[in-house]
């Protein structure tokens, strides 16, 4: 039987990016510290992520869950986009 995706492919890109966003925004306010710029930037990729959860409709657990599953797929896709690609230049 196939998995039934909730959210539509578009849903599942913007997110990906948003999390690659949020991940790069982290990682530069490690390094150069919190900043207006940062954090709207931030901000910025957690109304990205939270977007398709929202409009989904529902409760407010299924937009809590909607959220937690959209964010575990996208960092799961970036995983296996990483690894693809390392194993593709060795």
């Amino acid at each position: 039987m196939a998995k039934e995706r909730r959210f539509s492919f578009g849903a599942r890109v913007l997110a990906a990016l948003c999390v690659t966003l949020a991940i790069g925004t982290l990682v530069w306010v490690l390094l150069a510290g919190m900043s207006i710029f940062s954090g709207g930037i931030f901000a910025l990729a957690a109304v990205g992520f939270t977007t398709p959860c929202i409009l989904a409709g529902g409760s407010v657990s299924e937009i809590a869950l909607g959220i937690v599953e959209l964010l575990s797929e996208s960092i799961a896709t970036l995983i296996e986009a990483v690894v693809d690609f390392v194993s593709s230049v060795f």
